[in-house]
C-alpha cells in the first residue's frame, strides 16, 4: 500500500498541469537569467509533445488496461506522462550538464534525470494506467521533441560561434 502512495506522488511529476508549474518556473529562472532562446525552446518541446500525444491518443484509440489504480480518462497510447517527463526533465538535465564543468556533477545530473524520468514511467505501469508499449512509445516521442530542442540550441551554439570566428578570421 504505501508503494502505491510513493507512485501516486510520482506520477504526479508527470502530470500535465505538474509539467506546465514547473516547465513556467523554469522559464521565470531562464528569462531572469537571459537565456530567451532556451525559454523559447523549453516551450517548443513542451507543447509540440503535449499536441502530439493529443494527437496520437486520438488517432490510434487505444483503451486503457482494465485493472487501473488512478483515475484516466483519456486513451493510452502513447503514455503523456513519459513523454513529457522526458521532455521536460531530459531539457532541464541538458542545460545544467551545459552549465557544469565537474564530470562528477555531470554523471550526478545525467542519473538523477535517468533515474526521475524511468521512475515516472514505471509508475504508469505500476499504477495500471498503460501498457509497456504505451510508456515507451511516449519516451520515444519526448525523446524526440527533446532532440529537437537540443538540436535547435546547438545549431544556434555553433552558428553563433562560427560567426565569432569569421569575425576573428577577417580581423573585424
Amino acid at each position: 500500500m504505501r508503494l502505491i502512495g510513493f507512485f501516486k506522488f510520482i506520477t504526479t511529476l508527470g502530470e500535465l498541469w505538474m509539467i506546465l508549474i514547473i516547465t513556467a518556473i523554469v522559464s521565470g529562472i531562464l528569462i531572469i537569467k537571459r537565456k530567451n532562446i532556451h525559454t523559447f525552446i523549453l516551450w517548443l518541446i513542451i507543447l509540440g509533445t503535449t499536441a502530439d500525444a493529443f494527437i496520437l491518443k486520438t488517432i490510434i484509440h487505444r483503451p486503457r488496461p482494465f485493472d487501473i489504480i488512478v483515475n484516466e480518462t483519456s486513451f493510452s497510447f502513447p503514455s503523456a506522462h513519459s513523454a513529457l517527463s522526458i521532455a521536460l526533465y531530459g531539457f532541464i538535465a541538458y542545460l545544467l550538464w551545459q552549465k557544469t564543468h565537474n564530470k562528477f556533477t555531470k554523471v550526478g545530473i545525467a542519473a538523477g534525470g535517468i533515474i526521475l524520468i524511468a521512475l515516472i514511467g514505471f509508475s504508469r505501469l505500476y499504477l495500471g494506467a498503460h501498457y509497456l508499449s504505451d510508456v515507451i512509445g511516449g519516451y520515444v516521442l519526448g525523446a524526440f521533441w527533446l532532440g529537437l530542442g537540443i538540436y535547435l540550441d546547438r545549431c544556434r551554439t555553433s552558428k553563433l560561434l562560427d560567426v565569432r570566428h569569421r569575425r576573428d578570421l577577417n580581423g573585424t
